[in-house]
């Protein structure tokens, strides 16, 4: 198996090895020797470097941090030209023709002036550089106004962690280069102002009169005053004073807390800082909380500019550091952080602080003590600090180490189909162009040793005069490259950018895939793979939030053996798409939820209860009342949902105390809690380490011992809690395969059965499930527990994994409390976007984190499965069992030559498990067999990485076309492994849209987006690139031909500048608009008819063969043109007035004739004449016919006088107008004969 299985486009690079630093020590031994392989970093607050930290010859650290400044520039002023210049000559066709330029410097070369040579390259490389520099300004005031933000720091402070840099001369003139740099930017930005800066100050102007301008007020600096009562600085100071002068307090003694902090710039920031934050502010480096405002130093933040999520997360500061307040405060903290290296993960972080009691002179091992650090004690720059009056922290990253840079790289370089396709007709193209060369070499050095040899008179009698047959054939040779060059088509780059541009915009501004509720349009974000839109034959789709609408609401429980909860109309009609709730349903669902209402209402005060309910059974109340063993396992199951969970309580409305908003990280969460809370155990509120629960209108406080969080291998999540009675209880909750493996054999059958019927029947619904449990821990164990948990948690390599391993040994001889089933309903449009996109040939894969059952249910709920067919479900244990299951499946359902057996159609079911074993290399082949002859595969239980290698396997084993699409950080892998990337920007956050291609609010756009842009853009770039072929072979053989009548000496039978402006002004705009508005159907059309779609399938439209009959075309046209116009002025005076014609009048001839019917051929092979078509047309041959006029007219050139002998002559009208129609018509019979006897689907449709 390679390295790197997932391929080159992978954003995953198993090869690379991470950055080795001089020196860095292991942490555990502090005075251990250096350790070069270690890259973790130690941060010392408040002391020294530790001396092996420090090169011994200059005492300076070894650790050198990046600065806070970041950079997403890629030019400066100085580097811009150079570099952009270097960039772009690195292109073959670019330097194709840049060389062909500077061969035309010598004159033995030269066929026009240099400039008009140099002009068609020269506007290309400036039109890309000016885009170019027009990005990067972007980023440049993106970046200063990042970087020129301002932050509050510890100021006159020594940051041990830095020292000045020496001033050697290396330093110096670094030091000077950079002064000039930053001179000519200034310089630059000096003269930007005085252009731009008068409008600014107009439009600040009416801001200030209007009073819309709002900005950030930033005082200089703040006093612990500003922000802390002063009865809490008395005591501050008291015991600050108490401190440095032990003894009784002086009576008479005032505290003074004057040291502030200071304004500073993000980009001067530096890690071991301490920063000042206040509430709404951006946080400008990775930090930990020393403290906050807030009880347990909690701190609210926002990281929807991190990952896209709305909701607000809860972070808090080292426990032992809560009371930190005042800079005089963290002068006397003294510690050092060891930090795990800077990586991109954004949910994990793993470091200790180990904090140092003792003083400076007497400090040992016996005086520290370290305090484990997690992804919870960290808040990362690119975050907003909400609902917290001040944080101070200390910064551990800065600048391109933060999270957020590091996860800022670009999506990975993907390339349209058509664009690669190019690239080998381009090679061909310069084959051709070579052995055309070649031959003119050849044959002109031949004919010049036969004239020499013959002594023939032209060549001169002089033996100086008669130029060497090998000097003459190497000058025909690059003569010819430089007369041949357009077969190189370097506009088409240009032209292909600019129609996909547009094409794209049009994308973003389609009415008919705007988003109402998000206020969203499609985001194009690769704006050059629209026509592999056209192409897809795969689709790769997540389920939750993709598929489904991502809004939980908690609809059925299972209690101690009872199922729970009545699915309202509306919950019905999504599980079942196909069928209508009834008003008798409505008005029964509408009865229940009143009689639920009702009980609840007898049993405690329903303040809290919400105004809508979405778990609705009117026999909980009952039960409740009852006081049964039923009405205690009731009780406990509520509670436990009231407790085990890491949810933000806000009340937003003060006048309204009893509304309660629960903020979580995952929606499933928050549904659990909210629906604990509307059956009456709404938890309050969660200050410190203790958690309030209303109990049927009771209150109730738990303590919280240890909360084991739930990861993507556990599967679970469980809290340890003290009862109010004393009793330590393990709550825990998570998907049915964990809990049931951890249940004790003490649990009643009868009640594990029933549960498992229950969640099988939730899964057929449709329903996510999870299951409930407990256990009662003895005080021993749990301390022992406790302690070892407590080891685990302060390391700092591997923690995760440790803390899991400990976790293990707690999480065990679980009594099941039940189980929960929460709705996810389809988005809109979701059963018919699929039977659509089924129609159209497009094979999709559903890959879920989902459980089988569920992921089933789905599946028909959406039309991707069929009752009809029939489902293969694999389930192995080895890879042995993986193939046996396939090779069985293929020989049960299909005969040897691959066709079904009793003609139905087939899904395949296979979970990640099995998964894991089909993908090995032994396995893929039949796998993808396998898959390929289903109509529907549905991959259940599957990880981020799974999918990703399941696009892959597909991908590359058939050499398809694939889309991805998804919502969530979990299918980012798969998206950027596509050759489609699509995120929806739903409510899992914007990792999947930043990584995507296209970004999209619905899935039901998906039909649109490809079926109709998609097939558009594939058709407009197919007839775009084959017509440059076609146009500039048909000048290439025009020029050849010509060759055999001037002894293949690189004569020209046109003017030269005709050659020059060929492809970027005679002939532009007819091609161009093909690629711009070409339609062969409308959208109604594409839609209705989806089976039309399959051209892009099959890649029918733009191939081999359809290269190769332009290319054909192409030469017969040539042949037409030259040969008709040589027929008519070979040895002719056809002038009314005797004057001869000459080879000007002639070459004229061939261009009027090749020219008008290369526009009119592009117009032809429109599919849909509109004004557009008839307008682009006339205004090309008007500039065509202007541009001979005026040309011709100047008496330097080589067509004057061409004016007054060829438009006097009937002649040239008839070649013309023959050489067109001769040209046009074996195309155009040709288009009509398989119009009319073998008619293709879009021509029907047309018809």
């Amino acid at each position: 198996m390679p390295v790197n299985w997932l391929g080159s486009r992978s954003n995953l690079d198993l090869t690379r090895e991470e950055p080795v630093t001089p020196c860095s020590p292991g942490f555990e031994e502090i005075d251990s020797t250096c350790n070069t392989s270690s890259t973790n970093r130690r941060i010392f607050v408040n002391i020294p470097v530790d001396e092996h930290f420090k090169d011994r010859k200059t005492s300076r650290p070894y650790l050198v941090y990046k600065t806070n400044k970041v950079r997403t520039s890629k030019y400066t002023i100085v580097t811009f030209l150079p570099k952009n210049i270097f960039e772009q000559f690195r292109g073959i066709a670019n330097f194709y023709f840049l060389s062909l330029v500077i061969l035309q410097v010598f004159n033995d070369f030269k066929e026009v002036d240099v400039s008009v040579t140099a002009a068609p390259i020269l506007i290309i490389v400036a039109i890309t550089a000016f885009k170019d520099a027009i990005e990067d300004w972007k980023r440049h005031e993106s970046d200063n106004s990042i970087n020129k933000s301002f932050t509050y720091v510890m100021g006159n402070w020594n940051n041990s962690n830095f020292q000045a840099p020496s001033e050697s001369i290396v330093h110096k003139i670094s030091s000077f280069f950079k002064w000039i740099q930053r001179s000519m930017t200034k310089g630059v930005l000096f003269i930007i102002v005085l252009i731009t800066g008068f409008t600014k100050i107009l439009k600040q102007a009416r801001l200030s009169r209007t009073g819309t301008s709002k900005s950030p007020v930033y005082p200089n600096q703040i006093y612990a005053h500003d922000y802390i009562s002063q009865d809490h600085l008395n005591l501050v100071a008291a015991s600050l004073d108490t401190l440095k002068n032990p003894g009784p307090p002086k009576l008479d003694s005032k505290p003074h807390l004057t040291e502030p902090w200071n304004l500073n710039r993000w980009e001067n920031v530096k890690v071991g800082d301490f920063v000042f934050l206040r509430n709404n502010d951006n946080i400008p480096a990775d930090m930990i909380i020393v403290s906050s405002s807030e009880p347990d130093s909690a701190c609210y933040v926002e990281t929807k500019n991190l990952d896209g999520e709305t909701n607000l997360k809860i972070k808090r500061g080292v426990q032992a550091l809560q009371n930190i307040r005042t800079p005089e405060d963290c002068r006397s903290i003294r510690c050092h952080i060891d930090s795990e290296p800077p990586n991109a993960n954004l949910y994990t972080y793993t470091g200790t602080m180990v904090l140092r009691t003792g003083t400076r002179t007497r400090d040992s091992r016996a005086n520290r003590s370290a305090i484990p650090m997690s992804t919870n004690n960290v808040l990362l720059r690119g975050c907003v600090v909400r609902n917290t009056h001040w944080v101070i922290g200390i910064v551990v990253y800065t600048g391109e180490d933060t999270k957020i840079m590091l996860n800022s790289g670009a999506t990975p370089s993907k390339r349209s189909k058509i664009d690669r396709q190019i690239n080998p007709q381009i090679l061909l193209n310069f084959a051709i162009l070579t052995g055309m060369c070649l031959i003119c070499g050849l044959v002109s050095g031949f004919y010049s040793s036969s004239f020499a040899f013959e002594v023939s008179p032209f060549e001169g009698t002089l033996l100086e005069n008669i130029e060497p047959p090998l000097r003459l054939g190497i000058l025909s040779f690059f003569r010819c490259m430089i007369i041949f060059q357009n077969i190189i088509p370097i506009a088409l780059y240009i032209s292909l950018d600019v129609t996909k541009t547009f094409q794209s915009f049009m994308i973003h501004l389609d009415e008919d895939m705007y988003d109402e509720e998000s206020g969203k349009y499609v985001l194009p974000q690769s704006w050059n793979l629209c026509d592999d839109l056209g192409q897809i034959e795969y689709i790769f789709s997540d389920k939750t939030g993709t598929l489904t609408s991502n809004t939980m609401e908690f609809r059925k429980a299972s209690i101690n053996g009872i199922t729970y909860g009545v699915m309202g109309a509306e919950a019905h009609s999504s599980s079942n798409p196909g069928q209508t709730p009834t008003e008798t349903q409505e008005s029964r669902f509408a009865e229940e939820a009143q009689a639920m209402r009702n009980g609840l209402s007898k049993l405690f005060d329903t303040k809290y209860v919400s105004s809508k309910l979405a778990f609705i059974d009117s026999r909980i109340p009952k039960h409740l009342q009852d006081g049964t063993l039923q009405a205690r396992k009731i009780r406990e199951f509520f509670t436990l949902l009231a407790i085990c969970h890491t949810v933000l309580i806000e009340k937003p409305d003060k006048s309204n105390p009893s509304r309660i908003v629960y903020n979580a990280q995952s929606p499933d969460e928050a549904a659990l809690v909210s629906a604990a809370k509307d059956t009456g155990f709404a938890c309050l509120r969660r200050v410190d380490n203790e958690v309030e629960i209303d109990v049927l209108g009771i209150s109730r406080k738990y303590t919280i011992l240890n909360i084991i969080e739930f990861n993507s291998d556990r599967k679970r999540m469980s809290v340890l809690v003290r009862r109010p009675e004393g009793e330590i209880i393990l709550m825990c909750k998570g998907a049915d395969s964990m809990i049931y493996e951890r249940l004790s054999h003490n649990n009643d059958p009868a009640i594990l059965e029933a549960t498992a019927n229950h969640l099988a029947s939730y899964a057929n619904d449709g329903l996510r499930t999870l299951c409930l449990a407990y256990r009662l821990v003895p005080e021993e164990e749990y301390q022992e527990w406790a302690a070892k948990y407590a080891v685990a948690q302060a390391k700092v390599d591997n923690r995760e994994a440790e803390c899991d391993a400990v976790a293990e040994l707690i999480e065990h001889d679980l009594t099941l409390m039940g189980a929960t089933a929460i709705e996810d309903k389809l988005q809109e449009g979701v059963p018919e976007c699929i039977a659509t996109l089924s129609k159209a040939g497009i094979k999709i894969w559903v890959l879920t984190g989902d459980k089988m059952e569920t992921a089933v249910n789905i599946g028909f709920s959406c039309n991707l499965l069929k009752r009809s067919m029939t489902l293969i479900v694999i389930k192995s244990k080895s890879i042995e069992d993986s193939i046996l299951q396939i090779k069985e499946a293929l020989t049960r359902f299909w005969n040897p030559s691959g066709s079904p057996m009793d003609g139905r159609e087939y899904g395949l079911i296979i979970d990640g498990e099995s998964l894991k074993f089909a993908l090995d290399p032994v396995c893929r082949p039949i796998l993808l067999e396998l898959g390929c002859r289903c109509c529907a595969v549905v991959c259940c239980r599957v990880s981020p990485l799974q999918k990703a290698m399941v696009v892959q396997l597909v991908r590359k084993g058939l050499s398809a076309m694939c889309l991805a699409i998804g919502d969530g950080a979990n299918d980012v892998s798969m998206i950027q492994e596509a050759d489609i990337g699509v995120g929806i920007s739903g409510k899992e956050g914007l990792q999947a849209v930043m990584a995507s291609d296209y970004a999209i609010s619905q899935f039901r756009f998906l039909s649109r987006l490809l079926l109709v842009h998609g097939r558009w853009a594939y058709l407009r770039s197919s007839k775009l690139v084959l017509n440059y072929f076609y146009k500039n072979t048909t000048w290439l053989f025009i020029l050849f031909w010509h060759q055999f009548f001037c002894t293949f000496s690189a004569g020209l039978i046109t003017d030269f500048t005709y050659s020059m402006f060929f492809n970027t002004v005679f002939t532009f705009l007819p091609t161009i608009l093909i690629g711009c508005f070409d339609q062969d159907v409308n959208d109604y059309v594409a839609l209705q008819v989806p089976e039309i779609y399959v051209q892009g399938i099959y890649q029918t439209l733009y191939n081999m063969r359809q290269y190769w009959s332009y290319v054909l075309d192409a030469m017969y046209q040539s042949i037409v043109c030259y040969f008709f116009a040589f027929l008519v002025f070979e040895d002719k005076t056809l002038h009314p007035g005797g004057l001869d014609s000459g080879l000007e009048s002639m070459g004229t001839t061939v261009a009027f004739s090749s020219i008008l019917l290369v526009n009119i051929y592009a117009i032809v092979d429109w599919s849909s004449w509109t004004y557009i078509t008839i307008v682009a047309l006339l205004l090309t041959i008007g500039l065509w016919i202007m541009y001979v006029l005026i040309y011709a007219s100047q008496v330097t050139s080589q067509q004057y006088g061409i004016i007054s002998v060829l438009f006097h002559t009937p002649a040239f009208y008839l070649c013309v107008v023959l050489s067109i129609v001769v040209g046009l018509f074996p195309r155009v019979m040709m288009k009509f004969v398989q119009q009319y006897f073998a008619p293709t689907d879009v021509d029907i449709v047309r018809e």
